[in-house]
């Protein structure tokens, strides 16, 4: 009986254990819902303001942006007073050191922000918000002075909030929501396009932004973004279709911009060196003839392609670039030349033209025997037999190249200017004048044109001088027509009016348009880094006697040519010296004049009635193109110099890149 009596009551104290766990369980399941009902219901609420306040930062924005006017209390605020509603943050008990953390809502910046408490928000006529706010109008940033928990993380700012809480119900219109653009190019071919002032009528604080060259169907998009601006890099120009859009739910209406080419200088804009309209040499003897193939213009640095935009123009294209100061350069590409009428006469004759590759071979199907030799050329009747390589264009400096075989140069567009510690090549302006010749051979060797890289900047040689000359009165330039004169004293390109160089004064360069070369008859004189080494005390006088000056501190430096500078022998005798021009080829001396008459004292003519006076005795160097006042100047003109400073004699700039 006791054994029975004793379980019982043992079966009793177990129920009684179960029972009270399962009573303490079913406890803690309904103490966990509450909690979590009440965390829940501090969310919602919170979530509620913040949408209401986020409201009504929009509309004091748009306020402000469009110089409204809000009266909050009594008091009256109108444009920029709006951003100062509010109280000093500081006012808020220590809670903007708080919030104001990376850590907490993000922000560490204060500045604008206004503290928004009770009284402020109730004048502003809201309802139901409890809560006190950091408000910055300028920014449509709504801060909360306390912030709730949502699954470990302390909220403080709509952005903060779990992605859908804070979405208001759209309706699918591009009303509600507006932006403003701007653009800049930083380059020929890229820029920047700048989404600013995104507004909404709705609580959104995160954005993204789609956009494509108009006309095109993909659409390039931006990350996700907080605030109201976003700058978007573009690696094309042109016309952008763009669009601000929040998710799936609102978009805006699409809007344009045009991120345009920067204009260098007027009439001229940079583009790049794959657009098609960039160049084109044509054979301007045919009637609607076709682009031909040439070596492609190098560039290096910052060189930049660009393109005239004036007047429609007819003839060729030759490639132009501009470096970073704005000087201008013109390509001429590798070609072989044969002269088949004129040759050693005062007859402007005829200079056919043949663009080659560094293997010579011809690039547009001409026929014929290629040489690179000068002394190997043939004539029939006057006319040249074999082609030749320009000798400008190959690695023999006795013969006026020696920078290797190069498939082209870039000449100066115009005479030189700026100073002598920073020259330029630029229209309507001055050229640089009052130097010697070995101030001029230093000057061009130091030249930089604004680029960090080496350009093999130098004076124009003879050869340089006479390469730009054979191409511009070939087929490929003027196609034997003569260059108007520059009649203009000291301004390049023929007037200030830089417009005018390319439309009234088209005729002087050389290609009788816009894309050519100028100011090489005319304006003033030129010197060329050439010189006959006669021994005359000018040379070293001018030509300095230095280990690295032009005429040089050796007999070996002296009598040598270099890349940068041709010597021709002399045994100082005028005719003599003259008729030993024979053998060099391509510098538009001997090739384009006629015989040396003793009857016309030390006057030769050449081409066009051009004068050639060629350098003797105490002036032993040479002027090219001859100045606007100089007797008969022009492309194939010459000129004898002392080589002192003169307020008529300037020189023209090369690259060889």
């Amino acid at each position: 009986m006791k054994r029975k009596t004793n379980n019982q009551k043992g079966v009793t104290l177990i129920s009684l254990v179960i029972t009270i766990i399962v009573l303490l369980i079913l406890a803690g399941i309904g103490i966990t819902s509450g909690v979590q009902t009440i965390k829940s219901s501090k969310q919602t609420k919170f979530t509620t303001e913040m949408k209401i306040m986020q409201v009504e930062a929009n509309e004091l924005y748009d306020a402000y942006k469009n110089n409204k006017e809000v009266e909050i209390n009594g008091t009256k605020y109108k444009g920029e007073e709006i951003k100062n509603i509010g109280k000093n943050i500081t006012e808020a008990g220590g809670k903007a050191s708080e919030v104001f953390t990376q850590d907490a809502s993000g922000i560490t910046d204060s500045t604008g922000y206004k503290y928004y408490n009770e009284d402020i928000i109730k004048g502003l006529g809201i309802d139901g918000v409890e809560n006190e706010y950091f408000v910055n109008v300028e920014k449509r940033s709504v801060v909360a002075v306390i912030g709730v928990d949502f699954d470990g993380k302390v909220c403080y700012t709509v952005a903060q909030l779990p992605d859908g809480l804070y979405n208001i119900d759209y309706n699918d219109t591009q009303k509600e929501i507006d932006f403003e653009l701007a653009s800049q190019t930083e380059s020929p071919i890229k820029g920047n396009i700048t989404v600013f002032d995104i507004t909404s009528t709705k609580a959104i604080n995160k954005w993204q932004v789609r956009y494509r060259i108009k006309g095109r169907e993909e659409w390039k998009q931006t990350e996700e973004f907080e605030g109201t601006e976003i700058d978007i890099r573009v690696e094309e120009l042109g016309v952008y279709e763009v669009q601000v859009y929040h998710g799936e739910e609102v978009e805006s209406a699409i809007k344009e911009i045009e991120v345009k080419p920067i204009e260098i200088t007027t009439d001229w804009i940079a583009t790049t060196k794959t657009d098609s309209e960039w160049y084109g040499y044509k054979d301007i003897s045919k009637t609607d003839s076709e682009e031909v193939q040439v070596n492609a213009p190098r560039l290096k640095g910052n060189m930049t392609p660009i393109k005239y935009i004036g007047e429609e123009q007819e003839g060729s294209k030759w490639a132009n670039v501009a470096t970073s100061d704005g000087s201008m350069f013109v390509w001429i590409p590798r070609y072989a030349y044969k002269i088949t009428k004129g040759y050693h006469t005062n007859e402007a004759g005829t200079i056919e033209v043949a663009f080659i590759d560094t293997n010579n071979r011809f690039l547009n199907g001409e026929n014929g025997t290629i040489i690179t030799d000068p002394s190997k050329v043939t004539y029939t009747n006057g006319v040249q037999n074999e082609w030749l390589v320009h000798p400008a264009f190959t690695a023999s400096a006795e013969n006026g190249g020696g920078f290797g075989e190069i498939t082209g140069l870039w000449v100066g567009k115009f005479e030189t200017t700026g100073t002598k510690e920073n020259i330029s090549v630029k229209p309507g302006d001055s050229p640089l004048v009052n130097m010697t010749m070995n101030e001029r051979y230093h000057a061009g060797l130091d030249a930089t044109f604004g680029e960090k890289v080496n350009l093999n900047s130098h004076m124009t040689k003879n050869s340089e001088w006479g390469v730009v000359a054979y191409l511009g009165h070939s087929k490929y330039g003027t196609n034997g027509k003569e260059i108007e004169l520059n009649s203009k004293n000291q301004i390049t390109g023929g007037t200030s009016e830089k417009k005018e160089i390319y439309k009234a004064n088209k005729g002087q360069s050389t290609t009788l348009n816009a894309n050519g070369v100028f100011d090489m008859s005319g304006t003033t004189s030129e010197c060329v880094a050439t010189y006959i080494n006669n021994g005359h005390e000018n040379l070293k006088k001018y030509g300095g006697d230095g280990a690295n000056d032009l005429y040089g501190n050796t007999e070996e430096t002296q009598s040598k040519a270099t890349k940068y500078k041709e010597v021709y022998e002399s045994v100082n005798d005028l005719r003599t010296d003259y008729e030993n021009m024979v053998k060099y080829k391509g510098n538009a001396l001997y090739e384009t004049a006629g015989d040396y008459d003793a009857n016309f004292s030390t006057v030769i003519i050449a081409w066009f009635n051009n004068w050639m006076t060629f350098p003797s005795n105490e002036e032993p160097f040479f002027d090219r193109g001859g100045s606007f006042e100089a007797s008969s100047p022009g492309i194939f003109a010459c000129y004898n110099a002392e080589g002192n400073k003169s307020i008529r004699i300037t020189f023209r700039m090369i690259l060889v890149i």
